[in-house]
Protein backbone atom coordinates (compact mmCIF):
# COMPACT_ATOMS: atom_id res chain seq x y z
CA UNK A 1 0.00 0.00 0.00
CA UNK A 2 1.23 3.51 -0.82
CA UNK A 3 1.29 4.76 2.76
CA UNK A 4 4.14 2.42 3.67
CA UNK A 5 6.62 4.69 1.87
CA UNK A 6 5.39 8.05 3.09
CA UNK A 7 7.17 9.90 5.89
CA UNK A 8 4.91 12.22 7.86
CA UNK A 9 5.28 16.00 7.83
CA UNK A 10 2.96 17.03 10.67
CA UNK A 11 3.31 15.26 14.00
CA UNK A 12 0.44 12.88 14.91
CA UNK A 13 -0.60 13.25 18.56
CA UNK A 14 -0.01 9.51 19.10
CA UNK A 15 3.73 10.21 18.88
CA UNK A 16 3.72 12.72 21.74
CA UNK A 17 4.51 10.12 24.44
CA UNK A 18 7.40 8.79 22.32
CA UNK A 19 8.78 12.30 21.89
CA UNK A 20 8.51 12.88 25.64
CA UNK A 21 10.53 9.73 26.25
CA UNK A 22 13.16 10.77 23.72
CA UNK A 23 13.62 14.08 25.54
CA UNK A 24 14.34 12.55 28.95
CA UNK A 25 17.80 13.17 30.40
CA UNK A 26 20.29 10.34 30.59
CA UNK A 27 20.11 8.12 33.69
CA UNK A 28 22.09 9.53 36.59
CA UNK A 29 21.61 13.17 35.65
CA UNK A 30 20.00 15.42 38.22
CA UNK A 31 16.30 16.00 38.01
CA UNK A 32 15.19 19.53 37.15
CA UNK A 33 12.48 20.78 39.47
CA UNK A 34 10.17 23.75 39.02
CA UNK A 35 11.62 26.97 40.41
CA UNK A 36 8.32 28.51 41.44
CA UNK A 37 5.18 27.12 43.00
CA UNK A 38 1.65 27.79 41.84
CA UNK A 39 1.15 30.02 44.89
CA UNK A 40 4.12 32.34 44.42
CA UNK A 41 3.75 36.09 43.99
CA UNK A 42 5.22 36.24 40.48
CA UNK A 43 2.80 36.88 37.60
CA UNK A 44 1.75 33.51 36.27
CA UNK A 45 3.41 34.05 32.86
CA UNK A 46 6.78 34.66 34.57
CA UNK A 47 6.88 31.42 36.53
CA UNK A 48 8.80 28.37 35.39
CA UNK A 49 6.30 26.09 33.58
CA UNK A 50 4.94 23.44 35.93
CA UNK A 51 5.80 19.85 35.07
CA UNK A 52 3.47 17.00 36.01
CA UNK A 53 6.02 14.47 37.26
CA UNK A 54 3.60 11.53 37.12
CA UNK A 55 3.15 12.05 33.37
CA UNK A 56 6.80 12.56 32.50
CA UNK A 57 8.70 9.92 34.46
CA UNK A 58 11.03 7.50 32.74
CA UNK A 59 13.19 5.32 34.93
CA UNK A 60 13.28 7.95 37.65
CA UNK A 61 14.38 10.74 35.32
CA UNK A 62 12.23 13.65 34.23
CA UNK A 63 11.83 15.72 31.13
CA UNK A 64 13.58 19.03 31.94
CA UNK A 65 11.02 21.51 33.17
CA UNK A 66 12.97 24.60 32.12
CA UNK A 67 11.52 25.68 28.81
CA UNK A 68 14.76 26.30 26.91
CA UNK A 69 16.26 23.00 28.08
CA UNK A 70 13.14 21.14 26.99
CA UNK A 71 13.05 23.00 23.67
CA UNK A 72 16.65 22.00 23.00
CA UNK A 73 15.90 18.38 23.88
CA UNK A 74 12.89 18.30 21.57
CA UNK A 75 14.81 19.83 18.67
CA UNK A 76 17.57 17.27 19.19
CA UNK A 77 15.07 14.40 19.09
CA UNK A 78 13.01 15.82 16.19
CA UNK A 79 15.00 14.44 13.20
CA UNK A 80 14.31 10.83 14.13
CA UNK A 81 10.61 11.60 14.35
CA UNK A 82 10.16 13.42 11.06
CA UNK A 83 11.78 10.53 9.18
CA UNK A 84 9.42 7.88 10.54
CA UNK A 85 7.06 6.12 8.13
CA UNK A 86 3.30 6.35 8.64
CA UNK A 87 3.04 2.57 8.80
CA UNK A 88 5.18 2.57 11.97
CA UNK A 89 3.00 5.03 13.89
CA UNK A 90 0.74 3.34 16.45
CA UNK A 91 -2.90 4.10 15.80
CA UNK A 92 -6.39 2.86 16.50
CA UNK A 93 -8.56 1.76 13.58
CA UNK A 94 -10.97 4.65 13.19
CA UNK A 95 -13.22 3.84 10.27
CA UNK A 96 -15.96 1.51 9.18
CA UNK A 97 -17.13 0.41 5.74
CA UNK A 98 -20.53 0.41 4.04
CA UNK A 99 -21.32 -0.81 0.55
CA UNK A 100 -22.45 2.26 -1.41
CA UNK A 101 -25.48 0.53 -2.91
CA UNK A 102 -26.78 -0.21 0.61
CA UNK A 103 -26.40 3.34 1.87
CA UNK A 104 -29.75 4.45 0.48
CA UNK A 105 -31.68 1.75 2.34
CA UNK A 106 -29.79 1.64 5.63
CA UNK A 107 -31.71 3.51 8.37
CA UNK A 108 -29.82 6.33 10.06
CA UNK A 109 -30.43 4.75 13.47
CA UNK A 110 -28.78 1.53 12.30
CA UNK A 111 -25.89 3.46 10.78
CA UNK A 112 -25.24 5.21 14.08
CA UNK A 113 -25.72 2.15 16.28
CA UNK A 114 -24.01 -0.52 14.18
CA UNK A 115 -21.37 1.42 12.25
CA UNK A 116 -20.39 4.53 14.22
CA UNK A 117 -20.82 3.09 17.71
CA UNK A 118 -20.06 -0.46 16.58
CA UNK A 119 -20.98 -2.56 19.66
CA UNK A 120 -18.67 -5.47 20.42
CA UNK A 121 -19.39 -8.83 21.98
CA UNK A 122 -18.28 -7.54 25.37
CA UNK A 123 -20.97 -4.87 25.35
CA UNK A 124 -18.51 -2.02 24.84
CA UNK A 125 -18.55 0.07 21.68
CA UNK A 126 -15.49 0.53 19.47
CA UNK A 127 -16.32 4.03 18.28
CA UNK A 128 -15.37 5.19 14.80
CA UNK A 129 -15.64 8.75 13.54
CA UNK A 130 -16.12 8.15 9.83
CA UNK A 131 -17.65 5.59 7.48
CA UNK A 132 -16.23 4.94 4.03
CA UNK A 133 -18.71 4.08 1.27
CA UNK A 134 -17.18 1.73 -1.29
CA UNK A 135 -18.21 0.63 -4.76
CA UNK A 136 -18.28 -2.79 -6.47
CA UNK A 137 -14.57 -2.58 -7.28
CA UNK A 138 -13.54 -1.65 -3.76
CA UNK A 139 -12.98 2.01 -4.55
CA UNK A 140 -14.02 4.58 -1.93
CA UNK A 141 -16.87 6.68 -3.33
CA UNK A 142 -17.67 8.85 -0.33
CA UNK A 143 -16.97 9.36 3.36
CA UNK A 144 -19.60 10.09 6.00
CA UNK A 145 -18.36 11.51 9.29
CA UNK A 146 -19.96 11.93 12.69
CA UNK A 147 -20.13 15.66 11.95
CA UNK A 148 -22.15 14.93 8.80
CA UNK A 149 -24.75 13.13 10.93
CA UNK A 150 -24.84 15.99 13.44
CA UNK A 151 -25.39 18.48 10.58
CA UNK A 152 -28.21 16.29 9.25
CA UNK A 153 -29.93 16.20 12.65
CA UNK A 154 -29.39 19.92 13.29
CA UNK A 155 -31.11 20.78 10.01
CA UNK A 156 -34.19 18.71 10.98
CA UNK A 157 -35.04 19.56 14.61
CA UNK A 158 -38.69 18.65 14.02
CA UNK A 159 -37.63 15.04 13.45
CA UNK A 160 -36.19 14.93 16.97
CA UNK A 161 -39.58 15.44 18.61
CA UNK A 162 -39.51 16.44 22.31
CA UNK A 163 -35.76 15.81 22.38
CA UNK A 164 -35.11 19.00 20.40
CA UNK A 165 -36.33 21.35 23.13
CA UNK A 166 -35.14 19.32 26.13
CA UNK A 167 -32.32 20.99 28.06
CA UNK A 168 -29.04 19.30 28.87
CA UNK A 169 -30.02 19.37 32.52
CA UNK A 170 -33.31 17.61 31.77
CA UNK A 171 -31.52 15.00 29.69
CA UNK A 172 -29.31 14.09 32.65
CA UNK A 173 -26.10 14.98 30.87
CA UNK A 174 -24.56 16.30 34.08
CA UNK A 175 -25.73 13.32 36.15
CA UNK A 176 -24.02 10.81 33.87
CA UNK A 177 -20.95 12.92 33.07
CA UNK A 178 -17.60 11.18 33.16
CA UNK A 179 -14.54 12.61 34.85
CA UNK A 180 -13.34 15.82 33.21
CA UNK A 181 -9.66 15.60 32.28
CA UNK A 182 -8.19 19.09 32.21
CA UNK A 183 -4.84 20.68 31.40
CA UNK A 184 -2.86 23.06 33.62
CA UNK A 185 -2.02 26.20 31.58
CA UNK A 186 1.62 26.05 32.73
CA UNK A 187 2.16 22.45 31.61
CA UNK A 188 4.60 22.08 28.68
CA UNK A 189 2.51 21.64 25.54
CA UNK A 190 4.29 18.40 24.63
CA UNK A 191 3.44 16.92 28.04
CA UNK A 192 -0.20 17.96 27.60
CA UNK A 193 -0.45 16.22 24.22
CA UNK A 194 1.29 13.15 25.66
CA UNK A 195 -1.38 13.02 28.35
CA UNK A 196 -4.14 13.29 25.74
CA UNK A 197 -2.60 10.48 23.71
CA UNK A 198 -2.22 8.21 26.74
CA UNK A 199 -5.89 8.70 27.59
CA UNK A 200 -7.00 8.43 23.94
CA UNK A 201 -8.50 11.92 24.03
CA UNK A 202 -8.60 14.40 21.16
CA UNK A 203 -8.82 17.49 23.34
CA UNK A 204 -9.22 18.86 26.85
CA UNK A 205 -10.12 22.09 28.61
CA UNK A 206 -7.32 24.33 29.84
CA UNK A 207 -8.27 25.31 33.39
CA UNK A 208 -6.74 28.12 35.47
CA UNK A 209 -5.93 27.99 39.19
CA UNK A 210 -9.35 29.48 39.89
CA UNK A 211 -11.03 26.48 38.28
CA UNK A 212 -12.28 28.58 35.38
CA UNK A 213 -12.02 27.43 31.77
CA UNK A 214 -9.66 29.69 29.82
CA UNK A 215 -8.98 27.79 26.58
CA UNK A 216 -9.36 24.59 24.61
CA UNK A 217 -6.42 22.37 23.65
CA UNK A 218 -7.09 20.06 20.72
CA UNK A 219 -5.13 17.87 18.35
CA UNK A 220 -6.22 20.33 15.65
CA UNK A 221 -3.70 22.71 17.23
CA UNK A 222 -0.99 20.44 15.79
CA UNK A 223 -2.02 21.23 12.22
CA UNK A 224 0.83 22.68 10.15
CA UNK A 225 3.33 21.79 12.88
CA UNK A 226 6.30 20.30 11.01
CA UNK A 227 9.52 18.71 12.19
CA UNK A 228 11.63 21.85 12.15
CA UNK A 229 9.18 23.56 14.51
CA UNK A 230 8.63 20.82 17.09
CA UNK A 231 10.59 22.86 19.62
CA UNK A 232 7.59 25.15 20.20
CA UNK A 233 5.96 22.24 22.05
CA UNK A 234 8.23 23.15 24.98
CA UNK A 235 6.13 26.26 25.58
CA UNK A 236 3.55 26.29 28.36
CA UNK A 237 0.13 25.42 26.97
CA UNK A 238 -1.21 28.93 27.66
CA UNK A 239 1.66 30.57 25.77
CA UNK A 240 1.48 28.11 22.86
CA UNK A 241 -2.25 28.72 22.41
CA UNK A 242 -1.96 32.49 22.88
CA UNK A 243 0.63 32.70 20.10
CA UNK A 244 -1.16 30.26 17.82
CA UNK A 245 -4.52 32.00 18.15
CA UNK A 246 -3.16 35.54 18.43
CA UNK A 247 -4.87 36.19 21.75
CA UNK A 248 -4.04 36.45 25.46
CA UNK A 249 -4.15 33.81 28.20
CA UNK A 250 -3.14 34.51 31.83
CA UNK A 251 -0.62 37.13 30.75
CA UNK A 252 0.81 35.34 27.72
CA UNK A 253 0.36 37.11 24.37
CA UNK A 254 2.21 38.10 21.21
CA UNK A 255 3.19 41.26 23.08
CA UNK A 256 4.82 39.51 26.05
CA UNK A 257 6.31 36.34 24.57
CA UNK A 258 9.91 36.29 23.40
CA UNK A 259 8.92 33.64 20.85
CA UNK A 260 6.15 35.65 19.20
CA UNK A 261 8.29 36.01 16.06
CA UNK A 262 9.17 32.33 15.87
CA UNK A 263 8.75 31.04 12.32
CA UNK A 264 5.91 28.75 13.36
CA UNK A 265 3.87 31.60 14.80
CA UNK A 266 4.30 33.98 11.88
CA UNK A 267 1.39 35.13 9.74
CA UNK A 268 1.46 31.99 7.62
CA UNK A 269 0.58 29.80 10.60
CA UNK A 270 -1.17 31.97 13.15
CA UNK A 271 -4.96 31.67 13.24
CA UNK A 272 -6.08 35.28 13.37
CA UNK A 273 -9.58 36.48 14.02
CA UNK A 274 -11.59 38.28 16.68
CA UNK A 275 -12.50 35.89 19.47
CA UNK A 276 -11.08 32.91 17.61
CA UNK A 277 -10.58 30.94 20.81
CA UNK A 278 -13.21 32.75 22.91
CA UNK A 279 -14.68 30.30 25.42
CA UNK A 280 -18.21 31.20 24.28
CA UNK A 281 -17.41 29.46 21.00
CA UNK A 282 -17.07 26.04 22.60
CA UNK A 283 -19.20 26.17 25.75
CA UNK A 284 -22.84 25.55 26.62
CA UNK A 285 -24.76 25.74 29.91
CA UNK A 286 -27.17 23.26 31.57
CA UNK A 287 -30.12 25.28 30.23
CA UNK A 288 -28.96 24.85 26.60
CA UNK A 289 -31.45 22.83 24.57
CA UNK A 290 -30.48 19.76 22.59
CA UNK A 291 -31.11 21.55 19.30
CA UNK A 292 -29.00 24.42 20.62
CA UNK A 293 -26.22 21.94 21.35
CA UNK A 294 -26.40 20.60 17.79
CA UNK A 295 -26.30 24.14 16.43
CA UNK A 296 -23.18 24.88 18.49
CA UNK A 297 -21.36 21.88 17.01
CA UNK A 298 -22.35 22.81 13.46
CA UNK A 299 -21.91 26.59 13.58
CA UNK A 300 -18.50 26.43 15.26
CA UNK A 301 -17.44 23.16 13.62
CA UNK A 302 -16.07 21.84 16.91
CA UNK A 303 -15.91 18.22 17.97
CA UNK A 304 -16.42 18.79 21.70
CA UNK A 305 -18.12 21.41 23.81
CA UNK A 306 -17.82 22.06 27.52
CA UNK A 307 -20.80 22.42 29.83
CA UNK A 308 -20.02 25.26 32.25
CA UNK A 309 -21.93 26.61 35.24
CA UNK A 310 -22.37 29.91 33.40
CA UNK A 311 -20.44 32.05 30.94
CA UNK A 312 -19.71 34.44 33.81
CA UNK A 313 -18.38 31.54 35.91
CA UNK A 314 -16.97 29.11 33.34
CA UNK A 315 -16.25 26.10 35.53
CA UNK A 316 -16.42 22.91 33.50
CA UNK A 317 -19.13 20.50 34.64
CA UNK A 318 -18.98 18.08 31.73
CA UNK A 319 -17.58 17.45 28.27
CA UNK A 320 -19.88 16.52 25.38
CA UNK A 321 -18.46 15.05 22.18
CA UNK A 322 -20.06 14.15 18.86
CA UNK A 323 -19.97 10.52 19.99
CA UNK A 324 -21.91 11.42 23.15
CA UNK A 325 -24.61 13.05 21.02
CA UNK A 326 -24.93 9.96 18.81
CA UNK A 327 -25.15 7.72 21.88
CA UNK A 328 -27.89 9.90 23.35
CA UNK A 329 -29.90 9.87 20.12
CA UNK A 330 -29.75 6.09 19.82
CA UNK A 331 -30.53 5.49 23.50
CA UNK A 332 -33.69 7.59 23.27
CA UNK A 333 -34.69 6.03 19.96
CA UNK A 334 -34.71 2.47 21.35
Amino acid sequence: MYHKAIAFRAMPVSLAPDLVMACCPEPGKAKVACEHSQGCSLPVHQRTPHTHHTDLKRGGDLVPSKMLALMSAIEKAAPSFISRMLITIPSIEDRNLLYASEAGTTPLSSTIRDLFLRPSEGGMSAVVHRIALFGPHGDITNIVSQMDVIKFLAARPEALGPLADATLGQLGVLDSAREVVSVDPLTPTLAAFAMLASRQLAGAPVVADTGDLIANLSISDLRTLTGEHLGVLALPVAEFLALRHDTTYIGYSVHTSSLAQHAYFNAAHRQIGPGKNDIALFTVVPATTFKGLLAKFVERHVHRVYVVESLERPRVCAVITLTDVLRLVTSLAT
